[in-house]
């Protein structure tokens, strides 16, 4: 607009600006509620066995984790008793 040199040219600078950002503007977001798709999810879940409280599958991952790591010891003494 600064290198227009009549009302002519920034009016038409004005148009094309208008027109520009028209056009780059973005559609309103609609606000979606998914309610009911989770509770659909929460009631599969319960039917397949998969429902937990929260934090309870990584409680459940830990126990195993640390009895896997508690058994180790235990299997490797009974290979070296195997193994004399």
């Amino acid at each position: 607009m600064t290198l227009c040199t009549d009302e002519e040219e920034r009016e038409y600078a004005r148009r094309s600006r208008q027109k520009c950002l028209k056009l780059v503007k973005r559609p309103a977001v609609a606000v979606e509620n998914f309610g009911d798709v989770c509770k659909a999810v929460n009631e599969t879940h319960e039917r397949m066995g998969l429902s937990t409280t929260p934090g309870e599958a990584i409680r459940e991952a830990l126990k195993l984790e640390y009895n896997k790591m508690c058994m180790q010891p235990l299997e490797r003494n009974k290979q070296d008793e195997h193994s004399h």
